[in-house]
Parts: structure tokens; sequence; C-alpha cells
């Protein structure tokens, strides 16, 4: 699309991982220079002339972490990969590989049984992680060496930020089970 008429004028919009839009500060210029972002978001620009006006397609800008610095910025102490700060059953590094809040009780991952006799593991890992392994695994018996990888098969994205997955195995025991390894160096 283009814009016609004379006097073009640029206004720049940043989009969040939650859908929200809102103007960018004094970018009303045809670039947008970002310094020190903090946070993942989408921008486009909209241009208006006396013909009317246009928004650009979105861009990108996913901002990654080390667990260290999500730690720090959640006000964690170094060092917590085990802990649970929010006490709802996931460990923080699962916390961080997930891009949930530690402060804030969320579910885990989603196991359901469907009608072709199948267990499955949905989740969302975050894009904002650097450095972790999102590992599924299933067993029948749960014993030390019986884990395996289940195939991974993406879903349709909620956000940019976030891949969305599941892993699913077949009911061929009387018993299956599926867990998610979160390890980093």
């Amino acid at each position: 699309s283009s814009v016609l008429g004379t006097g073009v004028t640029y206004q720049w919009y940043r989009r969040d991982v939650d859908g929200n839009v809102a103007a960018v500060n004094s970018a009303t210029s045809a670039t947008l220079n970002l310094p020190n972002l903090s946070e993942s978001a989408q921008y486009f620009v909209r241009a208006t002339a006396s013909g009317g006006s246009v928004d650009s397609s979105a861009s990108t800008v996913i901002v990654q972490r080390t667990y260290d610095q999500w730690a720090a910025l959640k006000g964690l102490p170094p060092s917590t990969d085990a802990g649970d700060s929010d006490g709802d059953g996931i460990p923080n590094l699962v916390e961080y590989a997930l891009g949930t809040n530690p402060s804030v009780q969320t579910p885990g991952p989603a196991l359901a049984l469907d009608g072709a006799n199948r267990l499955s593991l949905t989740f969302r890992a975050s894009k904002e992680t650097g450095g972790v392994t999102i590992i599924p695994e299933t067993s029948a018996t749960l014993a030390a060496g019986s884990w395996t990888s289940p195939a991974l098969v993406q879903l349709a994205d909620e956000n940019f930020a976030t891949e969305s997955w599941e892993a699913s195995v077949p009911l061929t025991n009387t018993r299956a089970f599926l867990r998610l390894r979160v390890t980093r160096p």
C-alpha cells in the first residue's frame, strides 16, 4: 500500500505481547531508533497524507536475557534455578523457559487425553530466553533411565514472544507419564 497526497507525516506505534498498541513518544519521522530496549515488542509506522493513511507491516524485536539477567529483573537471588518463588510447583528455571512470572502462580503445561488414546503435553516456550533447552520426556515407569523424548509438533503461536509446542505419546500401556526437563549450561 502507499499513501497519496501532500504533507506526509509519520507516527510510530508499539504493540506489546498482550496486543496493546500505543504511539511511541516523539517518533514522528520515517525511521525509528530504538536504544536500550527492555521488552520485546512489535513496531509499525503510520504514514498519513491528505489522501488518507496507511500502516506498515510490523517488525518484531525480541529482547533476549540470560537466566541470571531475568532473575535479577524479577528480584530473585542468583542461582535459584530450582527455587519456586510463588509456590505454584513450577521451578524458577522452568518459569524462565516458559516465559511466565515467578512471582505469580501460573498453571503449568497442559496435559490432555484425546479420543485417539494419546496423552499430550502442550506448552509455550519463550523466545526471550537464551541458553536453555526444553526437553519433553515420556516414560511408562518413572524409573531412572526410562525417559525418552517424544516427537514435537509446533502449534500456532498466540503472540510473537512465544512458541507453542505439543508432545504426545500413544497410550499402549496402562500408564504413561510426560514431563518437561529444562537445562542450562
